[in-house]
């Protein structure tokens, strides 16, 4: 058991560049119920060794570009947001509600297609089909290109770019399509989680969150931006981004079932660059 969690540990530091990441993963997650005194000691060890050969072969930048996302939210200014925080929170828990609902769906399906003679080795092809349909219909998102696809979300949110299939930034579209690469991930996801395709919920929930902050956040900005007027404060919305960040940290708390590993990972992530974003992200 000390050497699965350890290998869980090592994976999480190395995918992401966060060896305390994936130690807090190996506790929350693997080492539930486990007394061992050393297990700790050899998953940081292992975690740090992940991430240092991971460094000398890739490079040190993490996987998530949060640079410019993570100085845009000041506690001292924007506390009286935290109630639209703890409500993309639970907007976070009801998607994740829905992939799992989803994912029951899609094995019954499956199950049905078994029982009428559909081999099982097609129902990858299948999923992949799904995938091929919806991603060349202008969500090419929604394909797994490392965490390239989340990075350009958080950029389409935030305003500073259009990525492949995106709207002019200003369309009236703009939400619809953040709101298709949601509703499309989440389907896929459940769909080839089902088929038998490889896959984890990592990478996935961070795109799902990004994706549901982004809409949060911009709907908030383009459509109540007169409530912090009535509220009395001349403070306006944190950034879009903000919430997407917030957003993944939570999709990834509540899908998981990692809340610390979630908030450690965002820390890492932005390379201590403002410790202030935790506030928002932790009732998130």
């Amino acid at each position: 058991l000390n050497c699965l969690a350890a290998g869980c540990a090592s994976g999480i530091a190395a995918g992401f560049n966060a060896p305390v990441a994936g130690v807090f993963f190996a506790l929350e997650s693997v080492r539930v119920g486990s007394g061992s005194p050393l297990g700790p000691a050899m998953q940081l060890i292992a975690a740090v060794l992940a991430a240092t050969v991971a460094q000398l072969g890739l490079g040190s930048s993490p996987a998530v570009n949060l640079d410019r996302v993570m100085t845009q939210w000041e506690p001292r200014d924007s506390l009286w947001e935290l109630p639209a925080f703890l409500l993309l929170g639970f907007v976070c828990g009801t998607v994740a509600a829905c992939l799992q609902l989803l994912g029951k769906f899609a094995d019954r399906g499956f199950e049905w297609l078994q029982q009428r003679g559909v081999p099982k080795f097609v129902f990858p092809v299948i999923a992949g089909l799904c995938v091929a349909v919806i991603s060349m219909n202008g969500l090419e998102e929604v394909v797994y290109r490392g965490f390239e696809n989340v990075n350009l979300v958080l950029l389409e949110v935030d305003g500073e770019l259009r990525p492949p299939g995106a709207p002019e930034e200003g369309s009236s579209d703009q939400l619809g399509h953040l709101l298709g690469l949601l509703v499309s991930k989440v389907i896929l996801t459940a769909i080839c989680r089902s088929s038998g395709q490889v896959g984890g919920l990592f990478a996935p929930s961070l795109f799902m969150g990004a994706t549901i902050g982004g809409i949060f956040g911009r709907g908030l900005r383009d459509y109540a931006w007169s409530l912090p007027l009535a509220l009395g404060t001349f403070t306006p919305f944190s950034v879009p981004a903000t919430y997407a960040v917030a957003g993944m940290a939570a999709c990834m708390a509540s899908i998981c079932g990692v809340p610390l590993t979630a908030v450690v990972l965002l820390l890492e992530l932005a390379g201590g660059v403002s410790y202030g974003v935790v506030l928002p992200t932790v009732p998130a």
